[in-house]
């Protein structure tokens, strides 16, 4: 896959789930920002590539990611791990939901 495919597809998820993850901890800030960043380039990339590339089941992939994203969002956010949880799904839900529209 082109990088700037990749690129673009990390830039539209970041900026979805940003939008996701402030409107639930009702607080937007630049650490904020950073964490859900560093997040989805943790797992963005190798989700892609285990659909596209390796052709894994995207409903398995999505779970997959929310596994690694909940202790993630917990460590970098300072939040219990049923927030943390709450956080992933909610946010991969709608980002994964647009990727259909897209």
């Amino acid at each position: 896959m082109p990088f700037h495919v990749l690129v673009c597809a990390l830039g539209l998820t970041w900026l979805m789930e940003w939008a996701v993850v402030a409107a639930l901890l009702q607080r937007s800030n630049a650490r904020l920002a950073c964490a859900v960043l560093l997040v989805n380039a943790m797992t963005q990339p190798p989700a892609m590539a285990a659909f596209a590339e390796l052709g894994y089941s995207f409903w398995l992939i999505e779970v997959a990611v929310c596994v690694v994203e909940v202790p993630l969002y917990r460590l970098l956010l300072g939040v219990s791990y049923s927030r943390a949880g709450l956080i992933s799904l909610t946010a991969n839900t709608l980002s994964a939901a647009a990727s259909f529209l897209l």
